[in-house]
C-alpha cells in the first residue's frame, strides 16, 4: 500500500486569516511539479484527502492537472496545520482502509508528524509542494519511505 504526502506549494505571506492564504506564482509551479513527479508512482489514487485551506486545495486542483486522479476526494478539517497528529494518523487510516493508493495534501508541521507516525523514523522538514512517498504492508501497521522530493529536485 502506498501513502504519499504532500505540502502544499508556496503561498502567499502570513495574514489575519491563515485559511485563505493563496498560492503564489512560484507555488502554482511547485504543485505541478510535484504532480509531474507523483506521475512517476501512478498518476491514479484510491483515495485523496485534502486540508480545507486555500492553499491545499489549490495545490489538490493543480496536481489534477498534472493528470494525478483520485476515485474518491475528501475535505478533512483534520488535516490542518494545528491539527493533533495522533488524530490525523487515525483519521488518514480510516479512510484508507481498503485503498492501495492515498494521497494526503496539508500543511507543515503536520505532514513531518505524519511520516514520523507512519514510519517511526525522523520526520523530514518538507520545503513547499514536497512530497513523501510511504510504502506500507498494511493500514494499520508502520512502513518505510521509499522517496522524498522538494520540487527543485524533481525533473519539470
Amino acid at each position: 500500500m502506498q501513502l504519499v504526502i504532500v505540502r502544499h506549494g508556496e503561498a502567499e505571506p502570513f495574514c489575519q486569516d491563515d485559511s485563505s492564504r493563496q498560492l503564489t506564482v512560484r507555488g502554482i509551479h511547485e504543485a505541478s511539479c510535484t504532480g509531474k513527479w507523483l506521475n512517476t508512482f501512478g498518476a491514479n489514487f484510491d483515495v485523496a484527502l485534502v486540508s480545507p485551506f486555500i492553499r491545499a486545495q489549490q495545490t489538490w486542483q493543480q496536481m489534477q492537472s498534472s493528470n494525478i486522479t483520485a476515485k474518491q476526494v475528501h475535505t478533512l478539517a483534520d488535516i490542518t496545520p494545528e491539527s493533533d497528529p495522533e488524530l490525523a494518523e487515525s483519521v488518514i487510516r480510516a479512510y484508507a482502509d481498503g485503498a492501495e493508493k492515498v494521497l494526503v495534501v496539508s500543511h507543515l508541521p503536520l505532514v513531518s508528524y505524519l511520516v514520523e507516525r507512519f514510519t517511526q523514523s525522523f520526520g523530514p522538514i518538507f520545503a513547499t509542494g514536497a512530497g513523501a512517498v510511504i510504502i506500507l504492508q498494511d493500514w494499520q501497521g508502520v512502513g518505510e519511505m521509499s522517496d522524498f522530493k522538494a520540487p527543485f529536485e524533481m525533473a519539470c
